[in-house]
């Protein structure tokens, strides 16, 4: 975004996870308001792992979740907030490793143990279609470890609103709720979806108040 490459991205989430970012490249990158204000960082376990509901929860079954704490990417906020606030906060350092990868090799880890009923930690945030495939239990955060509610924020690299203003403004006064995004995410990015535009077609075509909300408010004249 910064070099220009990008010229739009949607998931920016302020003011925690991905502040680091911000403050880096603050100058060559443009904020074009937060779109969903309930974004939030877990640890979270599969709920038949019934001893478990607060992260304090955690040094008392290491052994029986393997001393492992199973995250995505070794850059990501989620793992900045993690490894540098929250295991320290908890006394977590002694008995958990965070073992990184990607998010695509957490959920694959997830999958595998709750396939075999296997006990797993996993760091996650909502949204995430994971919730809408599996019952799953954030782990209470009575120390505020994680941080607190974040928006997502779109991001347009330096000059995108004078180059698209009615792009720009519609970005501005968009906004979702949990239950649109949560039944979105189901048919674009859940499980046994392979046509993520045909589901996003579905989403429209069954939330024409949506639709109507976000267009007719303050961009009118947009055209799609």
């Amino acid at each position: 975004m910064a070099d220009g490459e990008l010229d739009l991205y949607l998931d920016m989430w302020l003011p925690v996870t991905h502040h680091e970012y911000m403050e880096k490249h603050r100058d060559d990158i443009e904020s074009l308001g937060s779109w969903y204000d309930n974004a939030v960082l877990t640890l979270a376990v599969p709920e038949y792992v019934r001893d478990v509901r607060e992260i304090d929860d955690l040094p008392a079954h290491a052994d029986e979740l393997g001393g492992t704490i199973v995250g995505i990417e070794p850059d990501a906020g989620l793992t900045q907030v993690t490894r540098d606030q929250a295991m320290p906060l908890y006394g977590l350092d002694g008995d958990f490793e965070l073992e990184t990868s990607s998010g695509a090799g957490m959920m694959e880890r997830l999958d595998a143990a709750i396939a075999e009923e296997r006990p797993i930690v996993v760091t996650l945030w909502r949204p995430h279609p994971a919730y809408a495939q599996y019952d799953l239990r954030d782990l209470e955060d009575p120390q505020g470890g994680m941080g607190g509610t974040e928006g997502l924020h779109s991001i347009g690299r330096a000059g995108f609103a004078e180059d698209y203003p009615e792009l720009a403004e519609w970005l501005r006064n968009w906004t979702m709720d949990d239950e649109e995004l949560a039944s979105l995410e189901a048919l674009t990015v859940g499980p046994g979806v392979t046509d993520p535009a045909a589901g996003a077609r579905q989403w429209l075509a069954q939330n024409p108040l949506f639709l109507e909300r976000t267009l007719m408010e303050d961009a009118e004249g947009l055209e799609f």
